[in-house]
């Protein structure tokens, strides 16, 4: 052989040299076919887990609207009534009317305004059914208290609530009535037994508002309020000048009674 010859045969590959060149061609091709199926194989699986573990989306939540005041408590905004309480003394057969106001942060709909049980035969509601009350918008409402004849004397406490639809809501106005004797004779017998039994508070709304009246009848201990309360139901009426009527005890002393605009009668010095 030549030296062209030798050449030649070391330039061009022989048959068995391509043919495994090839092959190996072949087989790194299969190799990256398997990679590339297994990487989306891999994919669509976190792609699935990824939607079976993941939360609600953001924009859905955001799209659900907040609820009106329906449910429980909990979704209800503040109500204010102004005042918060309605205290009236009357006495039986006479009436009284006041005027109150509430208001809402939230629309109101479709509001009933009820009276609790207690209270309910002493007075209405003007008016007691409102389809729309805008928020922050004061709604006034007159609340009317007529005490028919022959109503045991005494207090009467109880609540006026709004009503949505089946829900109550909790932020009610406080109603405390007391009903007092017609005349000054009935004044002074009630007030007697108030005394006697240690019922202040009941007594004092038959005195003129003083501090000291309160000091006077708490430091009397119990056989001192009896001897109190029997001078004053046995108190002889001395004078009486228009509203104003005086009256003197077993021991000498003496006091007025003074019937006010709502009919009912006071102690004004005793």
């Amino acid at each position: 052989m030549n030296t062209s010859e030798s050449e030649s045969s070391r330039r061009e590959p022989s048959a068995l040299q391509v043919e495994q060149g090839a092959e190996s061609k072949s087989h790194l091709k299969a190799m990256w076919l398997v990679l590339l199926a297994l990487v989306m194989a891999g994919s669509v699986t976190l792609v699935a887990w990824l939607s079976r573990s993941s939360p609600t989306p953001i924009s859905i939540l955001l799209s659900s609207p907040t609820p009106e005041l329906q449910g429980t408590s909990a979704t209800v905004r503040p109500l204010t009534w102004s005042p918060d309480s309605i205290e009236v003394i009357l006495v039986p057969g006479e009436s009284a009317s006041r005027s109150v106001s509430f208001a809402s942060s939230r629309t109101l709909k479709n509001v009933t305004l009820e009276v609790v049980p207690a209270i309910a035969p002493f007075l209405s509601i003007s008016p007691d059914e409102l389809s729309q009350i805008p928020a922050n918008t004061p709604q006034t409402i007159q609340v009317d208290f007529a005490i028919p004849n022959g109503t045991s004397l005494g207090s009467y406490d109880g609540t006026i609530h709004i009503r949505l639809g089946s829900q109550t809501l909790p932020q009610t106005l406080k109603i405390s009535l007391t009903v007092l004797p017609a005349t000054a004779e009935e004044t002074l017998s009630y007030l007697a037994d108030q005394i006697a039994s240690g019922n202040l508070d009941e007594a004092l709304k038959l005195m003129s508002p003083s501090q000291l009246n309160r000091a006077a009848l708490e430091a009397l201990d119990s056989t001192a309020r009896l001897e109190l309360a029997d001078r004053l139901e046995n108190a002889q009426l001395v004078r009486e000048v228009d509203n104003v009527r005086i009256y003197r005890t077993s021991t000498n002393s003496r006091f007025s009674l003074m019937q006010t605009g709502e009919g009912y009668w006071v102690v004004i010095n005793w």
